[in-house]
C-alpha cells in the first residue's frame, strides 16, 4: 500500500529541503568563513622620473635664463624605512626612469645617490669633501643624495618623480643648489659613454669627484677668483 502524504508531511519535506539548499549555496551562519576571491596584494611598484636642472656655461658665467630640465641617467636609487634599511635598490635608465619593487603597508623615502655604479665597469661618485669624514678617509666623504618625502607603500602602483632644482631664484642663490652633484655626474656619464664608444669593454677604474658649496673657482695657477 502506497502511503499517503499529508499536509503536514509535505511541508516538513519542503522545510528540509529548502534547508539543504541554503546549506549548499553557503548561505547561514558559515558565510563569515566565506572566501572573498581577491587575494590582497603581495607587492607595490614604485616608480618614476629623476631629473636635474642643466645650467649651460657660457664665457661670462652660467646662464641660468637657459636652464633645461635634464634627465638622472644611471643613477643608484634606493627605498629606505625609517629606521635607514634599504629595502630595495636600482638605478636609473638613460631617460632617468627607475622602478621599486616593495611590501604594501610600509612607510619608505626614495634617495637618489649622486653615483654611477656596474660591477666592472664603473664607480663614480660626487662627494663632499668639506665633511668631517673627508679629513679621515676622503673615499668615505658622504656622497651627496636627492631625498623624497616619506611615502606610504598602500598595496597600489605608486607614482614619485623627482628633481633636483639649481636653486636659483631672482638673480641669487634662494634654495639649496641640489642639482649641481647629478650636473657634475652626468658630464662623468657622458664622458665615459664617448669612451666606451671606441673602446666597449674598456673597465674604468672607481672615481671620486669633490664638490662643496663653498669652492670658489680659480683664475689659474690655484689664485683664488676675488668675484
Amino acid at each position: 500500500m502506497i502511503p499517503q502524504l499529508t499536509w503536514r508531511t509535505t511541508a516538513r519535506i519542503s522545510v528540509c529541503a529548502l534547508w539543504l539548499s541554503l546549506s549548499a549555496c553557503g548561505g547561514g551562519g558559515s558565510s563569515s568563513n566565506a572566501d572573498s576571491g581577491t587575494p590582497a596584494p603581495t607587492t607595490s611598484k614604485l616608480s618614476g622620473k629623476v631629473t636635474y636642472d642643466s645650467v649651460p656655461a657660457t664665457l661670462n658665467g652660467l646662464d641660468y635664463r637657459a636652464t633645461k630640465e635634464l634627465p638622472v641617467r644611471e643613477a643608484i636609487v634606493q627605498a629606505y624605512d625609517l629606521s635607514g634599511t634599504v629595502l630595495a635598490s636600482t638605478s636609473t635608465d638613460d631617460q632617468g626612469s627607475y622602478q621599486l619593487v616593495l611590501t604594501p603597508g610600509i612607510k619608505v623615502q626614495v634617495r637618489v645617490q649622486a653615483r654611477l655604479l656596474q660591477d666592472g665597469i664603473w664607480d663614480v661618485a660626487v662627494r663632499d669633501n668639506t665633511a668631517p669624514a673627508y679629513a679621515v678617509k676622503p673615499d668615505s666623504a658622504p656622497v651627496y643624495a636627492l631625498t623624497s618625502s616619506t611615502q606610504n607603500i598602500n598595496g597600489q602602483d605608486q607614482l614619485l618623480n623627482l628633481h633636483a632644482a639649481s636653486g636659483w631664484l631672482d638673480e641669487k642663490y634662494a634654495n639649496a643648489r641640489s642639482a649641481a652633484p647629478f650636473s657634475i655626474l652626468d658630464q662623468a656619464y657622458a664622458a665615459m659613454q664617448k669612451i666606451r664608444q671606441e673602446v666597449p669593454t674598456l673597465q674604468f677604474p672607481p672615481l671620486n669627484i669633490y664638490w662643496a658649496l663653498l669652492h670658489k673657482s680659480a683664475i689659474g695657477q690655484g689664485i683664488p677668483n676675488p668675484k
